[in-house]
Formats: structure tokens, sequence, C-alpha cells
């Protein structure tokens, strides 16, 4: 995990034009240090999932997709926000209920770690650890990864935004330039 971790932490992100690019490659380091078969990252609007990316190891291939809110409608925010780690070794049990009913848990899935993002202490986004083969019992490094990657993305999206907002005003900058210039 050290590896990936410092891998992420002293790359330059401020070159990717879009999160989506920036969430893929953290996404793909998260699969490959933790040999999970599913990474995804489910973005959150108003409370409402809007889309998702989901890196699969086993195909060394990232989908983003967008979402339908009104598929999420049974998602109840309360236990990610105040759990902020949903730690299911065994999907398929007893003990996981609360997801049988969600859109999230695919039949295919038999181990799930979710953990929530934050940013200004907003609910972003869930990142989700999904195995397929076989059960995983998360252990406490497992979640001390997790949690430096949501870290990892919270701070991604921050630089995402600056760079958006100096963008912007550079644009505005070179349009008052040229009126100034009339």
């Amino acid at each position: 995990y050290n590896r990936s971790v410092n891998d992420l932490s002293t790359s330059n992100f401020s070159h990717f034009d879009k999160f989506d690019d920036l969430l893929t490659l953290i996404l793909k380091s998260a699969a490959v240090a933790t040999k999970t078969d599913l990474v995804s990252y489910w973005s959150i609007e108003n409370e409402e999932i809007i889309s998702q990316t989901c890196y699969d190891l086993k195909n060394d291939t990232t989908v983003s997709n967008p979402l339908n809110p009104r598929d999420f409608d049974q998602v109840d925010f309360t236990e990610i926000k105040e759990k902020k780690i949903i730690n299911v070794p065994d999907v398929k049990s007893k003990s996981a209920a609360y997801f049988h009913n969600s859109y999230i848990l695919d039949a295919q899935y038999n181990s799930m770690l979710a953990m929530s993002v934050f940013h200004n202490n907003l609910l972003m986004g869930i990142l989700c650890f999904s195995t397929i083969e076989k059960n995983k019992l998360w252990d406490s490094e497992d979640l001390n990864f997790t949690r430096t990657i949501t870290n990892i993305i919270s701070v991604s999206l921050e630089l995402q935004l600056r760079l958006q907002s100096e963008r912007a005003l550079k644009y505005k900058t070179e349009v008052l330039s040229v009126v100034s210039q009339c």
C-alpha cells in the first residue's frame, strides 16, 4: 500500500484537464494495490448519485456512466454519512440487509468496502471496493489505505475545482483585456 500511496501523493495532478481522468488513475492504483476486482467512485450531488466511474482490475478497463438518480431512491445516505465506512465482508449474508434492496449491489459481488468522500464537509461521493471471486475480510490496513485514497480523491477534487476557477479567471482577464483595447 505504501508504494501506491507514495506514487499518488507525489504525482502532479495539475496536468489533468478533467477530474474523471484523474479519478481513473486513482481507482486503478487502488485496485492494483488492494488486488480488488472492482473499485468504483459514485459521484453525489444533492444527496443523489449521479454517476459512477468503475475500474475493473481483471479486464484493465474503466467505465464511466451517468446514472438515473431515481434508480437509487432507496439508498439512505445517513449511514454512509454517520459511519463514513461500510464494511461488508459477506454481501449475501443477512447482516448486509441494508444493501439488499439497493441498486448499488450487483448479485455478482461477494464483499464490499465503501467509504464516504467529503469535500468542505459535504458528501461528494462514495469510494467502493468490491470483490467478485471470493469474500474478503477487510482489515485495519485495508481501512487505512481506503481512508488515504478518499483523502487523495478529496484533495484532487479541490485541485480540479481550483484549476477550473483559474481557467475561468484567465479567460475573463483576456476578454477584459480585449474589450479595454477597443
